[in-house]
């Protein structure tokens, strides 16, 4: 009996041990943060230096980038800056790299923004890594000692200075669905719009960012502002005259608001990097398939990409409709300063009637139900 008793302590032993083991091994698998996924190499050890706090000041620094050109704390000055650490063995790094190009396609465009890359690779490996995966924006390499002076103890890291060289936001390790990246966009547009209020730049929260549970009650507070300064936008056009303007689309045609004089009009605002407008083409596709054969309707599509960009995202998404490329400053004059995407209808008396940014399935159904009630108007006044 004793003997069979320690045969099962020792079971027991072994279990505990083994069921320890599958814990340890899972917490090092599913971790987000580079520090514990790769516990074991130089690149991200554990260090003592404290998070760097909210408001802190950057320290200097000064880098040379995989081109030779050399980029110091004094950059930073006017500026809104995002800065992203990582290293190419860090997959939690390489994983949010889409949301964060995202990103830096939105404000890239803004002379008030900037984006570094801040890698621990060295040079040769960070030239491959661009190679590799097809690096649009420039990488300066930096050491570890480098990185802790800079607050970054374990990747990847995200940061946004402000144009005072102040620490705004800072996030170590990834989130789930990206959160901290869509944090971080809403952030940026919000400092760039309070610094710079007579910029022709203006922008939208991206559709999936809300001021809800997963935003801490600073951010809740800032989408707030952002969006009720939208809305007031929307809703003043509303009920007005729509603006002048001249374009010419792809397919050679000239247009105006004279256009727009006795049709019902849906204007549809884009660009290809904003990920829910390209989640609207096919919407707009069937809009135009459901009302085209209708001799009082129809839908202009406005890009601030260039021509060619946009024939090739013609080609790619099977749009059907004819698409007008114009400058991003006129773009944003037209959708009066809202961003992407915007979509209006426009009456047959050149009138706003309806104006929406980021549109639910819901609000589809409204919108045809908008230009039904219009449509028939204008046959009864016709």
């Amino acid at each position: 009996m004793n003997q069979l008793k320690n045969q099962l302590k020792t079971e027991k032993k072994l279990f505990d041990n083994f069921l320890l083991l599958i814990v340890f091994l899972l917490l090092i698998v599913l971790s987000p943060s580079c520090t514990m996924r790769d516990f074991n190499t130089n690149y991200c050890k554990t260090v003592s230096i404290p998070q760097a706090k909210i408001g802190n000041i950057i320290p200097d620094f000064t880098l040379i980038n995989t081109k030779g050109d050399t980029i110091s704390n004094q950059a930073l000055e006017g500026k809104i800056t995002v800065i992203n650490f990582w290293f190419e063995a860090c997959a939690p790094c390489i994983e949010e790299f889409d949301a964060i190009n995202q990103l830096i396609l939105k404000f890239k465009n803004n002379p008030d923004f900037q984006f570094l890359s801040f890698t621990i690779d060295p040079p040769e490996t960070a030239k491959q890594t661009i190679r590799k995966l097809g690096i649009t924006f420039d990488l300066y390499p930096i050491t570890q000692e480098e990185c802790e002076q800079l607050f970054c103890s374990s990747f990847p890291n995200n940061m946004i200075i402000d144009q005072q060289g102040k620490v705004v936001y800072m996030k170590t390790g990834v989130s789930l669905n990206n959160m901290h990246v869509q944090q971080m966009e809403l952030l940026t547009a919000f400092l760039l719009l309070e610094n710079n209020k007579l910029s022709p730049y203006s922008y939208t929260v991206s559709a999936s960012v809300r001021p809800d549970s997963h935003i801490n009650s600073n951010m809740r507070d800032l989408a707030k502002k952002i969006l009720q300064e939208l809305e007031e936008k929307r809703i003043a056009a509303i009920g007005s005259k729509y603006l002048a303007f001249n374009a010419n689309t792809l397919q050679e045609n000239r247009i105006s608001e004279n256009n727009l004089q006795g049709k019902i009009t849906v204007v549809n605002f884009w660009e290809e990097s904003c990920s829910p407008c390209v989640g609207l083409f096919d919407f707009f596709n069937n809009l135009y398939l459901q009302y085209r054969d209708n001799p009082a309707f129809q839908l202009i599509s406005f890009t601030c990409d260039s021509e060619e960009k946009a024939k090739k995202t013609v080609d790619k998404h099977n749009l059907l409709f004819d698409v007008a490329c114009i400058e991003k400053e006129e773009i944003y004059r037209l959708n009066y300063r809202t961003g992407f995407p915007a979509i209006l209808i426009i009456d047959q008396n050149r009138i706003v009637s309806y104006f929406k940014n980021n549109i639910s399935e819901k609000e589809k159904s409204v919108i045809k139900n908008n230009l039904d009630k219009l449509l028939i108007q204008n046959k009864k006044a016709s």
